[in-house]
């Protein structure tokens, strides 16, 4: 998809438990669904995070944690092979115009479309979500 994200960069010490709570609440495969930190519901995903130097799991480290914000209504188009498709982003969400495989618009119930009415756009959401307010990111750097 090609739109700009907005990369939020987060810093926070700890052990190693840091990352486990991380993968217990699979923010990586996750959106906000709350309002998080100024921006609103199902706009930020955990795309990033990584440790400052190898350590054991008992000894503290600094984490960061990078975010891409996309705000509602930021939309990009599909690039490169999924261009035929016609997809479009919408934020974190796919949308489509209903169509079927012959080419043919659908109305909302998967039947042609009467001459003269407006496609119909089907809206996907890729990722599960939670509220990213149970996490504790740490202080914003950057």
């Amino acid at each position: 998809m090609g739109m700009d994200e907005i990369l939020l960069r987060f810093k926070r010490r700890g052990t190693l438990a840091v990352v486990g709570q991380l993968v217990d609440l699979d923010l990586m495969n996750s959106i906000n669904s709350t309002e998080w930190k100024g921006r609103e519901a199902e706009s930020c995903k955990l795309v990033q995070f990584s440790q400052a130097k190898p350590v054991s799991r008992s000894e503290q480290t600094d984490f960061v944690f990078t975010v891409s914000y996309r705000p509602h209504g930021d939309a990009g188009t599909a690039k490169g092979h999924d261009a035929w498709s016609g997809l479009w982003s919408d934020g974190w969400k796919i949308k489509h115009l209903n169509i079927s495989k012959d080419g043919v618009l659908l109305d909302a119930e998967g039947n042609p479309l009467p001459d003269g009415r407006p496609p119909v756009v089907v809206e996907c959401s890729l990722y599960k979500t939670i509220d990213y307010n149970l996490f504790d990111f740490g202080e914003q750097i950057d």
